[in-house]
């Protein structure tokens, strides 16, 4: 079969030391078992802000997969206009980029973007194609999270099309994908209907993470600080779905409990960067590492007590990060109340506290860093979890399946 997949911000099979995520596993699985498949991003590298070229380009990393990147210019401020106007110049790259390709036999379309699925899903209802939206990210919702409660209405209204563009790519998607029971419902209600046959969880799979190969020449500088210390990290953006002002604030707390066996990693870059730099500033018990690329990572992981989880967005969500830390054996420390908490509690992987308090994320902090006993036990847990669970092999596995059964439905066809 022909399937096209589009994903933009995802790390490509074509850039140095690419991380493989959601869209790259299933395109690889896909490929695998013979498929034809194309994926559709930009030329943009977004966690980098750089481009990986200036002009339209198709390539062929491997048999089976052809990436096709579409230029249309960059950003360097995630919080701009710049960016918006980026993601509508890449809708329009994608509307007269595709009309002049080959159909495929089904779609697979990430969401966000939202002007890009809202474009692939009338496409593919209008020529009978099916297509999957898988949900990973709840635009516009979020977007508002951003402004000030009392600009939220003014927001709401200057967003008004992308309200209107998200409900209609979920209403009339073939059928909704998502990776917690807490998104599918989203998009759900956004589509105003209930939950089909047709429409799955699919949770995020991982790969396995060989941390005795993972070496690398700058971690062991950029944590010299924290040597001797029992290592609590948070590896990801810099963003408002996560609270990250509050892992400032418990750094000061452990510094005045002067309890000088903890210290914490905060890696990423992202848009609260400036912010979190200014607050932990003078502290002896943070690093902030900046942007690292996936060997940096699994040294850092392979250096950690326990990931660090701070949710800050929808409830029954299942964030990245939690598969990341598991799959690095890790206990995790979480604050996702719903789905994701009820599986930390009843697989004891790890502790929860609630949202913005301090004192229980603290407390769950200095729990794992003083029960040695109690951490290697969430840590066997963990680990056990994401081998029967969350293993790429595993999850890719039922998800391409999934496409394939999609794709041979005749009543499927829009």
């Amino acid at each position: 079969m022909r399937i096209w997949l589009f994903k933009d911000g995802e790390s490509l099979p074509v850039e140095l030391k690419s991380r493989r995520m959601r869209t790259g596993m299933l395109a690889e699985e896909l490929r695998r078992r013979g498929h034809e498949v194309h994926w559709f991003s930009s030329t943009f590298l977004h966690h980098r802000k750089v481009l990986h070229a200036s002009s339209d380009l198709r390539t062929e990393p491997s048999t089976g997969l052809t990436l096709h990147l579409l230029h249309a210019g960059q950003f360097q401020r995630n919080l701009s206009y710049a960016r918006y106007a980026f993601y509508q110049r890449y809708a329009k790259k994608i509307r007269s980029y595709c009309a002049q390709q080959t159909p495929p036999d089904v779609v697979v379309c990430s969401f966000p973007l939202i002007d890009v699925a809202m474009h692939i899903v009338t496409w593919g209802k209008q020529r009978g194609i099916p297509v999957i939206l898988d949900v990973r990210d709840l635009w516009p919702d979020t977007i508002l999270d951003i402004f000030p409660r009392w600009a939220r209405s003014v927001a709401r209204w200057a967003l008004r099309a992308d309200f209107k563009n998200t409900q209609h790519a979920m209403a009339h998607a073939t059928c909704l994908c998502a990776m917690s029971n807490g998104v599918l419902k989203w998009g759900l209600n956004y589509a105003r209907r209930e939950r089909g046959s047709w429409d799955r969880v699919i949770p995020i799979g991982y790969p396995t993470l060989d941390l005795v190969r993972q070496t690398s020449i700058c971690v062991p500088a950029l944590l010299a600080p924290l040597q001797g210390r029992r290592i609590f990290s948070y590896v990801g953006t810099f963003g408002h779905t996560y609270d990250l002002p509050l892992l400032a604030q418990v750094a000061h707390e452990l510094e005045a409990l002067s309890r000088r066996d903890v210290g914490l990693v905060l890696a990423g870059n992202g848009p609260l960067l400036e912010r979190i730099r200014h607050q932990v500033k003078g502290l002896s018990n943070v690093v902030l590492t900046g942007w690292i690329d996936v060997t940096e990572i699994g040294e850092v992981l392979s250096r950690t007590t326990a990931g660090l989880l701070p949710w800050n967005s929808i409830n029954d969500a299942m964030p990245n990060k939690f598969f990341e830390y598991i799959a690095a054996g890790l206990p995790v420390i979480a604050s996702a109340e719903g789905e994701l908490n009820n599986l930390i509690d009843t697989e004891h992987i790890g502790l929860c506290y609630q949202k913005g308090q301090s004192a229980e994320l603290l407390r769950a902090i200095l729990k794992l860093a003083d029960e040695t006993d109690f951490q290697k036990g969430c840590a066997k847990q963990a680990s056990d979890l994401f081998t029967r669970r969350f293993r790429e092999d595993a999850v890719y596995g039922v998800y391409a399946d999934y496409v394939e059964e999609v794709a041979a439905a005749p009543a499927l066809s829009n």
